[in-house]
């Protein structure tokens, strides 16, 4: 796992190779661990939507990923229907991907490029989207859609755990 974690931090990471092509394809991945019960996760949503309808125009590719064990299949499907995410949201059995890509918490964003993770952490720097004063990955999008590295490349993910098997 520290393995994993550390080359999805530093650059390619071969567990991608078992993602689904809307995680792994051409271009720019903005992948979010989302919660249907957290109200961190669900605090963010209106701002996952609204990036993903600013960015998508400009090659950004959003999925959302749900990895928790004690959340319901109807339940999920219920919530995310409700939140009206203009991206889909994968279920994702036994948190395999979650695994592979160190996910801890939801919301944990992660911005990846050609197989290597440019960005990942938290939305920005709360748990509650509308307490927050820094806007972590509103800054990396931009920077990349600017061409250039985005201003930090790690942050804490805050929110609720993502819960195992």
């Amino acid at each position: 796992m520290i393995v994993t974690l550390a080359l999805l931090l530093l650059g390619s990471n071969p567990a991608l190779a078992s993602f689904p092509p809307e995680v792994t394809g051409p271009g720019t991945h903005v992948v979010a661990f989302l919660s249907s019960r957290c109200p961190c996760s669900a605090s963010h949503e209106k701002i996952l939507a609204e990036l993903a309808k600013e960015y998508g125009p400009k090659g950004f590719t959003f999925t959302g990923i749900h990895s928790n064990a004690d959340e319901t299949e109807a339940s999920d499907d219920a919530h995310f229907q409700a939140a009206q995410l203009p991206f889909a949201v994968l279920k994702d059995p036994g948190s395999k991907w979650a695994d592979a890509m160190g996910a801890l918490k939801t919301p944990h964003v992660f911005v990846i490029k050609d197989g290597r993770t440019l960005y990942s952490g938290g939305v920005d720097n709360s748990a509650r989207a509308d307490r927050a004063t820094e806007f972590f990955l509103k800054d990396a999008l931009k920077a990349l859609a600017q061409g250039q590295e985005p201003p930090m490349a790690r942050t804490r993910a805050l929110g609720c755990v993502i819960r195992r098997e």
